[in-house]
């Protein structure tokens, strides 16, 4: 009898038996600089990625920006503590993937997100990221912006990253107020300001975060605002420990590999 698999259990399996079935699902074309080629990246694209990805040292590690004293606090990080305890990304917002996620965001090209999963899950395994949490919690959208959308970026990428059975992936614990002003048309005060009051808990999980290690996954990372609102609200609500987990980080223009 021939055994069947749930698309949950599926992503559980090992990588070599998923990267297949993702590169299925994909065009044969690499999915940054679209050459034709049989992989997700070609070799080149991977290479500029693992020059970023999650972990590359000298860094600031609560916040993740390059520094010059290696797990050492960035000044901006020391003067104003963000109430997120550490980033990971998988490369910067100016490298070989923006037009890729612009693509999947604004054009729905919706196969990219499992591509984007599947890096993760690949620069994870490369880094040798560990993860003690005990919930992955993806950044959520106000109603308009995913109705007019249709989907959640953060969600479709985050429900496929690999993680261990322990961690809990819940896409609606969080909440969003509609706001119609783009994030990406706001200066960094802007976002600062008008973040800390968008977001909250529902009211199903607003007494299960207490003593709990949480993840929250986001697309891209910019000012830090979005995710220290929600690291905010989640320690204000008891939890221990918040990780920002994020496909591409905006990097400042004096680091080398953010050009």
């Amino acid at each position: 009898m021939r055994e069947t698999w749930t698309w949950a259990q599926y992503t559980q399996r090992p990588m070599h038996l998923f990267t297949p079935f993702v590169e299925f699902l994909l065009p044969t074309l690499c999915m940054a600089c679209e050459q034709v080629q049989t992989k997700l990246l070609c070799a080149n694209c991977l290479a500029k990625i693992t020059l970023n990805m999650l972990n590359r040292p000298p860094h600031c590690p609560t916040c993740g920006i390059p520094i010059a004293t290696p797990e050492s606090p960035c000044f901006s990080c020391v003067e104003h503590r963000p109430a997120y305890d550490e980033t990971f990304y998988i490369d910067s917002y100016a490298g070989v993937l923006q037009t890729t996620l612009h693509a999947y965001k604004y054009q729905r090209r919706l196969a990219c997100a499992a591509g984007f999963s599947y890096l993760w899950n690949h620069c994870a395994a490369k880094a040798t990221l560990q993860s003690s949490a005990d919930y992955l919690l993806p950044v959520p959208l106000g109603v308009r912006k995913l109705t007019k959308r249709g989907f959640n970026q953060s969600w479709e990428i985050a429900k496929h990253i690999q993680l261990p059975k322990t961690v809990r992936k819940i896409p609606n614990a969080l909440g969003r107020i509609d706001d119609e002003t783009s994030q990406a048309q706001r200066n960094r005060e802007m976002r600062k300001e008008m973040a800390q009051d968008l977001f909250y808990l529902n009211t199903d999980w607003s007494e299960r975060f207490k003593n709990q290690r949480i993840i929250v996954f986001d697309d891209v990372m910019t000012t830090g605002a979005t995710m220290n609102a929600i690291a905010s609200l989640l320690k204000n609500h008891g939890a221990k420990h918040v990780s920002a987990w994020v496909v591409l980080r905006t990097l400042p223009k004096s680091d080398p590999f953010a050009i």
